[in-house]
């Protein structure tokens, strides 16, 4: 909603592909990235969403480590595809519960996972300008990291 939406929406495609890796699922070996099928089935709703593409998205499987994590992702995912509401968060908006896993809460996942999208977004700020129409509207305290990853990456590219 803050990188990979505005991106995709600004390059306006015609056809949506997903190349569907589950090496990030809860329970893969390799990944470590502990993305729940529900997870799988969010980011499938928000790029299969008729917002893009008029609702042209192929789905393609590419990647996992653990059939288990592969199945129960990918039927998340198809089922979104197919129509199907996505899957919803347990206990409220800031949990996560699935079959297998702990119980995870947004704080425990969100540190990681917004330095990450902020370095990301710092890289492509000046490529694409519908980010800065997005961050406008975020908390100072976000706008002002944002602002320190940006000035970091200007350092290490160049202007």
């Amino acid at each position: 909603e803050k990188l990979v939406m505005p991106i995709a929406k600004s390059f306006d495609p015609h056809l949506v592909i997903i190349s569907a890796g589950f090496d990030a699922a809860l329970g893969d070996p390799l990944g470590g990235c502990r993305l729940t099928p529900r997870g799988y089935s969010s980011l499938t709703a928000l790029l299969g969403d008729n917002k893009l593409a008029g609702g042209k998205c192929l789905l393609v499987l590419e990647g996992g480590y653990n059939l288990t994590s592969i199945a129960r992702s990918a039927e998340a995912c198809a089922r979104v595809l197919l129509g199907e509401p996505q899957l919803g968060l347990a206990g409220g908006a800031h949990e996560v519960q699935d079959e297998g896993s702990e119980h995870l809460t947004s704080e425990h996942l969100m540190e990681s996972a917004l330095e990450a999208v902020l370095h990301t977004c710092a890289v492509h700020w000046r490529h694409w300008p519908c980010l800065q129409k997005v961050w406008a509207r975020e908390s100072e305290a976000d706008q002002i990291r944002l602002g320190q990853w940006v000035n970091h990456v200007e350092d290490e590219l160049g202007p």
